[in-house]
């Protein structure tokens, strides 16, 4: 097994059990009726936004000369992707940016429990996930990775997967009738349209562009 495939093995590892404890940690503490985010759970949920935005880097075309086995998923038309990826990268700073400025609005007013519906709330339910989702998706194209690409269904599935326990287990108990009819209103969790059709068509010209290039990505 060669290097690079062990750290790309070992981050996932890292993420899976970060993801596991984080569950495990917020459970016990609602069933102890404890504050279900304290700051042990703050590091598991930074351990794996760092360990999913490392592998795309890890994996970049750019350190051929180091990692021998990195190639060139995008070849000829990295160019695009790369721009693509810059814009998917402002996007997800941004959604980040507005989040971050609302809580800090909140918080000032002293309201941060309040159920927030507001802003970029008004079109997701999850915007900080889903800017994390397209930071990765946009770090994988501007560093043209292969892994990076290959994985993005994986950490899909997880943050639906979180985004689902996360409202089962912590907002519906939480804010109630309250939730379940912000819920009916936004029934977007994640992903919401246009972006859902935009990258539904991205992902297939990244699975086209791979079968064209599987000759040398695999070879």
């Amino acid at each position: 097994m060669n290097i690079l495939i062990t750290i790309v093995l070992i981050l996932l590892s890292i993420f899976l059990l970060c993801f596991f404890f984080f569950w495990v940690r917020t459970i016990r503490l609602l069933e102890t009726k404890k504050s279900s985010f304290n700051f042990s759970i703050k590091i598991y949920a930074v351990i794996c936004i760092i360990c999913m935005n490392f592998i795309p880097i890890i994996n970049s075309s750019f350190f051929t000369p180091i990692f021998k086995q990195n190639v060139s998923y995008f070849r000829q038309l990295w160019i695009w992707f790369f721009m693509l990826g810059f814009i998917f990268l402002i996007l997800g700073l941004r959604i980040l940016f507005l989040v971050r400025k609302m809580l800090k609005k909140k918080k000032s007013e002293g309201i941060q429990e309040k159920l927030k519906t507001k802003g970029v709330y008004v079109i997701i339910r999850h915007p900080t996930l889903f800017s994390w989702l397209i930071i990765y998706l946009a770090l994988s194209f501007v560093f043209d990775s292969l892994y990076g690409v290959i994985l993005f269904p994986f950490f899909l599935i997880l943050l639906e997967l979180h985004c689902f326990l996360k409202e089962k287990y912590i907002l519906i108990k939480k804010y109630g009738k309250v939730y379940k009819s912000y819920m009916e209103k936004v029934p977007y969790r994640l992903i919401s349209p246009p972006y859902n059709y935009l990258l539904f068509i991205i992902a297939f010209l990244v699975f086209y562009i791979g079968l064209i290039n599987s000759a040398y990505i695999f070879k």
